[in-house]
């Protein structure tokens, strides 16, 4: 079985949709019956996944056609993309394409989607204008082309079927999965692995997300104020996250937290590290208004780090019982809930067993597996 895949997710630091066609990809050619794997990468087709945005014997290259990419009109390099596709869909002779980034575009063959989510339904405002476009027209239209469609979690299923009228049975879930380097670390490894951002082990609250709206920083911004001084000098927020869009409220209220010595914004940190700043929280806040699973919030739980986190769309079907819920728009109730459980040693211990008990369930090898057999069902 021969796989073509949307390899554009890659071509940017690994967060999001990036992060789950790499380690989907990375499972997949684990399998004992291992596909092989085509990617498209917008200007070229090639057999070699991309480890990095920018492989460091390349860098001078990519950062170059980047450059020169922003100034072509935007009908010109759809144009472009669309005859590359079709070259590779000639010369590679994919039995099918996986879109994970819930477009596809030309392709004679069956054409498998991976939607994340329909945040750009429910909150248009929290997306930039250039990608409401892009997904206005794209997904109805790969929607249309699918012969078969993937989601992350039950919840974005349902939105599917209530917003799109997509029969049930052209829809299977896939939860996420966890690297095996989110993981409880000894204390001693901690301390030398935090040392270069100035942080020490289970004396800080983290927060892991895009700077978008719809993440909802602000919301734990103003909580973290209310908090008792006490509680702020002994617990810092560290906020981990690449730049996004429209965050120039969240970037402001940051600046004035990152005065006064309370807050450290860490930004993106690369994969080799970030296991150990999620290991090494007291605390994981995810106050999200709309998700389609939340990955951050079970690499959280992996970690051994107690979560507390929204109660709207998928995050409690990925949480289940092993976190602490909360109204993402109650910043008093935030702040109380925060207070609460930062000096509750036994509720801490509590949260922390549940919550690697409920995150061991979920792996890449089984997502690669499920996603494997509904690729096996298209081509039956």
């Amino acid at each position: 079985m021969r796989i073509g895949m949307d390899g554009i997710p890659l071509l940017t630091q690994k967060t999001g949709v990036g992060r789950y066609t790499f380690e989907l990809a990375s499972a997949l050619e684990g399998l004992s019956e291992a596909p092989e794997i085509v990617f498209y990468y917008r200007t070229h087709w090639s057999k070699r996944l991309k480890t990095s945005a920018f492989p460091s014997n390349d860098i001078r290259h990519r950062l170059l056609k980047n450059a020169m990419l922003r100034f072509i009109p935007k009908s010109l390099k759809e144009w472009i993309g669309s005859q590359v596709l079709k070259i590779g869909d000639i010369r590679y002779q994919p039995d099918l394409f996986h879109a994970t980034n819930y477009v596809a575009g030309p392709f004679s063959g069956p054409i498998v989607v991976t939607v994340h989510d329909l945040s750009h339904v429910r909150y248009p405002e929290t997306h930039p204008v250039e990608r409401l476009e892009w997904l206005s027209e794209g997904l109805q239209q790969t929607l249309h082309q699918a012969r078969h469609i993937i989601v992350d979690s039950q919840f974005t299923r349902d939105e599917l079927i209530s917003l799109f009228c997509i029969p049930e049975k052209m829809i299977t879930v896939v939860h996420l999965g966890i690297r095996q380097e989110f993981k409880p670390w000894d204390d001693q490894i901690l301390t030398q692995e935090l040392k270069e951002f100035d942080l020490e082990p289970k004396c800080y609250i983290l927060s892991v997300g895009t700077l978008e709206p719809r993440k909802n920083l602000l919301t734990l911004l103003q909580a973290y104020e209310l908090l008792p001084d006490s509680l702020k000098t002994r617990f810092p927020l560290v906020v981990v996250g690449m730049s996004g869009w429209k965050e120039r409220a969240i970037s402001m209220r940051l600046e004035a937290l990152i005065r006064s010595g309370k807050i450290r914004v860490l930004g993106y940190i690369s994969d080799d590290k970030l296991p150990f700043i999620y290991a090494g929280a007291w605390l994981f806040v995810y106050p999200s208004l709309y998700e389609g699973f939340g990955l951050p919030v079970l690499e959280a739980m992996a970690s051994g780090v107690p979560v507390v986190i929204s109660n709207r769309t998928s995050l409690p079907e990925v949480v289940g019982n092993a976190g602490t819920f909360i109204d993402p728009e109650d910043i008093e109730l935030l702040a109380q809930t925060l207070e609460s459980l930062l000096d509750d040693q036994e509720r801490h211990q509590q949260m922390n067993r549940m919550g690697l008990q409920r995150a061991a369930q979920f792996t890449w090898k089984a997502c690669a597996e499920k996603t494997f057999k509904v690729y096996q069902n298209v081509l039956a």
